[in-house]
């Protein structure tokens, strides 16, 4: 069995001037003014509850999905 890659989005959100979470946070992953980890889903920009590809030992802080966007794979129904 093997994993497909989750596509990217094209440009990822870029934090705002001020160095915040963006106005449109669809698919922003970083940290907020206070220094905590947030991550919003790419599709709506609601919470991500739901993370893939993350491994904070290699930088990679993933892509977050709510649940209604969560992405079904194809070995699961």
């Amino acid at each position: 069995m093997r994993n497909e890659p989750l596509a990217k989005p094209d440009k990822p959100p870029q934090a705002s001037a001020s160095g915040g979470i963006p106005e449109d946070r669809r698919g922003f992953v970083g940290f907020d003014e206070a220094g905590r980890f947030v991550h919003y889903c790419p599709e709506c920009g609601a919470w991500g509850s739901f993370g893939f590809g993350v491994f904070p030992n290699r930088g990679q802080l993933g892509t977050w999905y709510c649940g209604g966007h969560k992405p079904k794979h194809k070995d699961r129904g």
